[in-house]
């Protein structure tokens, strides 16, 4: 019991290890409000529950796809530069997504295209 509390110490000292369970935390709770973000957008814009379906529907589809291309570029390329370059590009395309809602430039299609 001891050991167990001296190695979570030791996790804890070390930076890398806050640095990467901090950038874990700060991801997940991002994706998460992604996934309800998204859908109360379409619904508050347009009223209509079919339309926030269709966009619920439409984000599982990249998931879908790019988890076997994700799977070959891991095996290709280094995991680490992968997650990195996929992560920013998501950062990319919300942060797209967020200058066009408060540019009140938003349209189904782009929601769609750009949330996924």
């Amino acid at each position: 019991m001891n050991d167990q509390r001296s190695a979570r110490a030791a996790l804890l000292r070390e930076p890398n290890f806050r640095w990467t369970i901090g950038g874990a935390v700060i991801t997940s709770l991002g994706d998460q409000f992604t996934l309800i973000a998204l859908p109360w957008l379409v619904l508050v814009t347009t009223g209509d529950p079919l339309k926030m379906g269709l966009v619920i529907a439409m984000m599982s589809v990249p998931r879908a796809i790019f988890i076997l291309l994700g799977g070959a570029l891991v095996d290709r390329y280094s995991p680490r530069s992968v997650l990195m370059i996929t992560r920013f590009v998501n950062a990319a395309l919300l942060a797209l997504l967020a200058t066009m809602v408060f540019a009140n430039r938003i349209s189904l299609p782009v929601v769609c295209t750009l949330g996924g």
